[in-house]
């Protein structure tokens, strides 16, 4: 089950979740499921920016996050 953070939705907030989203944000990206957009829009404001893959990789790093992940 895809949670907040998991853009790839295999059900783990990895590194690969940040990975997803800057590959979008490059349009780097053929085929985006957009049904896991939500889940990679970690501040919920309806962009996906980078500061959501800041948050993402700031949680897997451990880190205090203003939004929760997970």
């Amino acid at each position: 089950i895809a949670k907040t953070g998991d853009a790839d939705g295999d059900g783990q907030i990895t590194v690969m979740d940040a990975t997803e989203v800057q590959h979008l944000l490059a349009d780097l990206t053929p085929h985006v499921d957009e049904s896991l957009l939500m889940f990679a829009d970690v501040d919920q404001n309806g962009l996906l920016e980078i500061i959501d893959v800041t948050y993402i990789l700031r949680h897997v790093a451990g880190l205090e996050v203003p939004y929760p992940i997970g």
